[in-house]
C-alpha cells in the first residue's frame, strides 16, 4: 500500500497500522458500500489494532532483550578481559616470589663463603706466625753459634774439646726437649682453637697460667712450674699470637667464668 514501517519501540508499527486501516475504510467508502455493510468489519478492525498492539509490544519487548543481551556480552567481556588481569598479575605476582627466593639463596651461599674464606684466611695467619716463629728461633740459634765461633779462641776450642770430647745439644735444644709434652700439646691445642676454630673475637682464648692449668686438668697434669716453663719457652711466639688476634690480658673476662675443657679437649 506504499506504507513504510518504521521500528522504534512499538511506535511504528502502531503507526503503520492506523495508516493500513484507515485506507481500507477510505476505500470501503470509496467504493459505495452501504454503512451497514462496513459494521461487522469494525470488530475486525478492532480484533486487527489489538493485534498490532501485541505485536508492537513483543517487538519492543525483543529489542529490549536484545540491548539487555547485549549489555550482558560487554559486561561478560569486560568480566573475562579482568580475569585475564588478575591471571597476570598472579603469575607475575608467583614470578617475582621466585626470584627473591633465588635471591635470598645467593646471599646465603655467599655468605657461606665469606665464613669460609675468613676461616682459611685465620689458618693461613696462624700457620705464617709459627713459621716466622721457627725462622726466628734457628735466626737465633745461628747467631749464637756465630758469635759464640768468634769469641772462642784456638786454645779455648782446645780446652773445650779436651773437657768435653762428645759434641753438645745447643742451648736451645736442650731447653726445648727438657719441656713437658703435655703442657706443649695443651699451649698448641690453644694457639690452634684461636687460629682455625674460634669464628669471633668473643671467642679466642688469651694464653695465661690458669687457663693453662684449667685444661691440663684434662691429663691430671696442672703442676705450675711446667707451665711456667713451657710459657717462658714460648714468651715470644705466645705475645706474637696475643698481638695478631688483638688478646689483651683481660680478654677471657668476655668468657664470663667459662671453663676452656668445656670447648677443646685434649
Amino acid at each position: 500500500m506504499g506504507i513504510e514501517i518504521r521500528s522504534g519501540k512499538g511506535q511504528g508499527y502502531d503507526h503503520a497500522l492506523a495508516e493500513i486501516l484507515l485506507l481500507l475504510e477510505q476505500d470501503a467508502i470509496a467504493s459505495g458500500e452501504p454503512p451497514q455493510a462496513i459494521e461487522p468489519a469494525a470488530p475486525v478492525s478492532q480484533t486487527v489494532a489489538d493485534q498490532a498492539k501485541t505485536l508492537a509490544w513483543l517487538t519492543g519487548r525483543v529489542e529490549a532483550l536484545e540491548a539487555e543481551i547485549s549489555q550482558l556480552q560487554q559486561e561478560k567481556q569486560g568480566a573475562r578481559c579482568f580475569a585475564d588481569t588478575a591471571r597476570g598479575a598472579t603469575n607475575l605476582s608467583q614470578e617475582n616470589e621466585q626470584s627473591q627466593l633465588e635471591i635470598n639463596q645467593l646471599h646465603d651461599e655467599n655468605n657461606r663463603l665469606k665464613t669460609e674464606l675468613l676461616q682459611t684466611q685465620s689458618r693461613m695467619e696462624g700457620i705464617q706466625c709459627f713459621l716466622n716463629e721457627g725462622a726466628i728461633e734457628r735466626t737465633k740459634q745461628e747467631k749464637g753459634a756465630t758469635a759464640a765461633i768468634e769469641k772462642t779462641t784456638p786454645a779455648d776450642a782446645i780446652k773445650t774439646q779436651a773437657a768435653s770430647p762428645m759434641p753438645q745439644k745447643a742451648p736451645d735444644a736442650v731447653s726445648q726437649a727438657d719441656l713437658d709434652p703435655d703442657v706443649l700439646r695443651a699451649l698448641n691445642a690453644i694457639l690452634d682453637y684461636n687460629g682455625y676454630d674460634a669464628t669471633s673475637h668473643q671467642q679466642r682464648w688469651a694464653i695465661s697460667i690458669p687457663v693453662m692449668k684449667d685444661l691440663l686438668k684434662q691429663l691430671g697434669k696442672a703442676t705450675q712450674p711446667k707451665i711456667e716453663a713451657v710459657l717462658r719457652a714460648k714468651s715470644e711466639a705466645t705475645e706474637q699470637h696475643h698481638r695478631h688476634h688483638g688478646l689483651g690480658q683481660r680478654h677471657n673476662r668476655v668468657h664470663k667464668g667459662r671453663s676452656i675443657s668445656e670447648i677443646i679437649k685434649l
